[in-house]
């Protein structure tokens, strides 16, 4: 962190060590908690990541150490409620929910930049008006950066695989706009998709089954400005937003490689095709673990986690193929014994849901995502304990 913003006003470190993915199980085991009739097992791997910690921190002393100084947040530290308020409590203002304060920022203020990392646009804006700027961007988001750059430098097309919206997708694709310096064609070309039916969309392209047009009406707004298809969808370098579901990611790889393999003949496939694990090392650590607690057969499984927050969705994901699971970002959503309020995997709103507490002996999984502070999962628990004796 830097206190002066005479000559460096800006602070944009690298992130911390580059986590990659993991391939490996977590070596921790289940935790097992009995209260009254209901068993928990918590998952080995859940909750605050290294990169979550380490934002929290670092905003944390931030305002401690500038108690007497205006703070803003581009956007929200993380996706977790809890965070969130804490930060609003302690007169953290965000710029996201009032834009108004950008013109009144001054070489006085501090700006917090989130886990997520901001644009290429809202860094050049804070550049031009020179607060201190203090960089809480996860070290894996970087990594997907600094790969994204290698790829469109090499001639690559990027294929991205994230949540249309989502802060760090608007970040990294920030990073090949308005610029002509990659590609071979001159052009940092990039398409987007959300999921595995969007890819197969790609894919029937390359396979010829669909025509330029089709695809781009499919696929709206998802393209680089002045995308071409034909001329564009000849090298794919795919990357992934760091908190998607890692099968889903691996099953757009394979289908999009067996389609240039087709289109272009074996020989040439890498030159036609490049992939990156770009998932998250902790967010592939937290889906192994709940495939691990899933095989301890629970009756139901809760996921706690911000519902902005992606990498918890796809736990709830995960979770759902294999029993009921409900994700709740806190234990407010519990209302009763008898109705939960959770989101169910895939939709944008809330649901109710009733008898979801079996009666007599139950095994609950309990799980939480990357974002989600102890605070919080403990709090879930005492709620669903409380109401299990009523």
């Amino acid at each position: 962190m830097q206190n002066s913003s005479a000559s460096h006003p800006l602070v944009f470190p690298e992130g911390p060590g580059i986590a990659t993915a993991s391939t490996s199980p977590p070596t921790a085991t289940t935790e097992v908690r009995r209260r009254g009739r209901i068993t928990l097992k918590l998952a080995a791997t859940r909750g605050f990541c290294y990169g979550v910690e380490r934002a929290v921190r670092i905003a944390r002393e931030t305002l401690d150490a500038y108690p007497d100084r205006r703070v803003f947040l581009t956007s929200p530290m993380l996706h977790n409620p809890a965070i969130h308020a804490e930060l609003l409590s302690r007169g953290v203002i965000f710029l996201s929910e009032e834009p108004h304060f950008w013109n009144e920022l001054s070489p006085t203020d501090i700006v917090l930049l989130p886990a997520f990392g901001v644009s290429k646009e809202v860094r050049e804006r804070l550049k031009r008006l020179r607060p201190i700027v203090v960089d809480t961007t996860c070290g894996s988001v970087v990594f997907v950066w600094k790969n994204v750059d290698r790829l469109a430098r090499e001639g690559y097309t990027i294929v991205y695989h994230g949540r249309r919206g989502h802060e760090e997708t608007v970040a990294t694709l920030s990073r090949l706009r308005g610029s002509s310096r990659y590609g071979a064609s001159g052009r940092n070309s990039y398409l987007m998709v959300e999921n595995r039916r969007e890819a197969e969309i790609v894919r029937d392209f390359l396979k010829g089954t669909i025509t330029s047009a089709k695809l781009l009406a499919a696929l709206p707004d998802s393209a680089s400005e002045g995308f071409d298809p034909e001329r564009d969808l000849r090298r794919l370098g795919l990357a992934s937003q760091t908190t998607m579901l890692a099968r889903e990611t691996s099953e757009i790889s394979r289908l999009l490689q067996e389609a240039q393999r087709a289109r272009f003949g074996r020989g040439s496939l890498e030159f036609h095709f490049r992939t990156q694990e770009t998932i998250c090392g902790a967010t592939q650590e937290r889906q192994d673990a709940v495939e691990a607690l899933l095989d301890e057969a629970p009756d139901l499984v809760l996921v706690v986690g911000g519902y902005a927050s992606s990498n918890s969705s796809h736990l709830a994901e995960i979770a759902s193929k294999s029993c009921a699971s409900y994700h709740v970002d806190g234990p407010a959503e519990i209302l009763s014994a008898t109705a939960i309020r959770h989101k169910v995997p895939g939709n944008a709103e809330t649901s109710v849901t009733t008898n979801w507490l079996p009666p007599g002996s139950v095994v609950i999984g309990v799980t939480s995502g990357a974002s989600t502070p102890k605070a919080s999962l403990e709090h879930v628990i005492d709620r669903v304990a409380a109401l299990a004796k009523s």
